[in-house]
């Protein structure tokens, strides 16, 4: 059966409703510049926080790859409530950013550009029709369109809240300095074809984004603290030691008694990420272990792992201290018992043997040249590529 339209001029079709739009500025570019599916990842889950913000329970007519058009039919939120749920979605949008900048093990375009992504908001008030096609609700007329040609406006911030006059007449005016105490009022109006000048105002946004505080956690172990210690030289970069370490499909290739590893490829390497290894040789038989990011500094030098054993249930923290020795890198590896007792004293015993030291040491030598086989052969020719194309 045909989805019925009624005319827009039929009052029974037209209902008046407030419009919003947040929208993900610097999307193209960002999904241009890189092909990686991180891309997609880190977008999905920034429309999945604006969806989760939405404190005045507003109804959604459009998911699109960089915004969300949320709509409430009948009177409009104050001017205090649409500027408190802006916030609300800029604070939680950027925090996300945040977090996931200083929590990503990745580094790939996407995961390292993603703190370049900025959000604006078009609101505006007008009518619109409903219509139902299968179980979605779809907004049409030329307050829907107008609301969309908003977007394209000549403020240069990159980040505000944009009020069409169109709202602001639902409005008391002078209740806009008295709710905005941390930036100025601004008035501006476009050209639009077909749809004439139309008159906005507009608050800047950008500065509160300083206002935003992320998590930042201390080691869950003291560096220098452990008595199984190693080292190595590996002449690669730092960055690219950190990247195959944390790159948990490559640890096949260089954990000498890893058997199997078990992990989301669909998600991000960030911290908190778990993933399952099925160790052998080194026990009696072969044994599951749990692993879990969960601590790289501000610098990107010092990386934990925490494993788990549920059979005993004890923990084993890994350090990797990653740092620049002339052109390479100097990697130590500590092991840190995060318990006292009898399974602590017996694992220390156990990894201080030469027979589980000289495994480490191996595993440790096939990493370096892990590193810098792939580093040389797909960095380097590249790199010499360009030099003489």
């Amino acid at each position: 059966m045909p989805t019925l339209i009624e005319n827009e001029n039929n009052t029974a079709a037209i209902q008046p409703a407030l419009i919003l739009i947040p929208d993900i500025s610097g999307f193209t570019e960002y999904m241009y510049n890189s092909d990686n599916i991180h891309c997609r990842y880190i977008i999905a889950e920034l429309l999945e926080t604006i969806l989760d913000s939405n404190q005045l329970e507003l109804s959604v007519s459009e998911l699109e790859g960089d915004a969300v058009l949320f709509y409430k039919f009948g009177k409009p939120p104050s001017l205090e409530e649409i500027i408190a749920q802006c916030n609300l979605i800029f604070t939680n949008f950027h925090r996300y950013i945040k977090q996931f900048s200083f929590d990503t093990l990745c580094d790939c375009s996407c995961c390292k550009t993603a703190i370049n992504l900025s959000i604006k908001f078009i609101v505006h008030y007008g009518k619109v029709s409903p219509v139902t096609v299968k179980t979605h609700d779809k907004l049409f007329g030329s307050d829907v369109i107008l609301a969309h040609r908003l977007l394209k406006n000549n403020i240069e911030e990159p980040e505000y809240i944009l009020l069409s006059d169109t709202y602001l007449k639902t409005q008391d005016k002078s209740e806009l300095n008295k709710l905005i105490d941390w930036n100025k009022i601004e008035k501006g109006e476009m050209d639009y074809k077909h749809l004439g000048t139309v008159q906005y105002y507009y608050i800047d946004v950008g500065k509160l984004k300083n206002k935003i505080d992320v998590r930042e956690p201390s080691p869950p172990v003291e560096e220098g603290s452990s008595k199984v210690k190693f080292k190595i030289y590996i002449d690669t970069p730092p960055d690219f030691v950190r990247g195959i370490i944390t790159n948990f499909k490559f640890k096949v290739n260089w954990i000498t008694i890893l058997q199997n590893i078990q992990f989301n490829e669909r998600t991000i390497p960030r911290i908190g990420g778990t993933h399952k290894c099925l160790m052998g040789d080194m026990f009696i038989k072969p044994i599951l272990i749990d692993y879990q990011s969960v601590y790289i500094n501000s610098e990107r030098t010092v990386y934990i792992e925490k494993l788990s054993i549920k059979l005993i249930t004890f923990n084993i923290y890994l350090s990797y201290n990653i740092k620049p020795k002339g052109l390479g890198t100097l990697l130590r590896l500590e092991l840190n018992f995060a318990q006292k007792g009898f399974y602590p004293t017996l694992l220390m015993f156990f990894f201080s043997r030469k027979l589980s030291k000289r495994k480490i040491k191996t595993s440790l030598s096939k990493l370096k040249s892990l590193c810098e086989e792939v580093y040389n052969k797909y960095y380097l020719d590249k790199k010499h590529s360009s030099d003489f194309g």
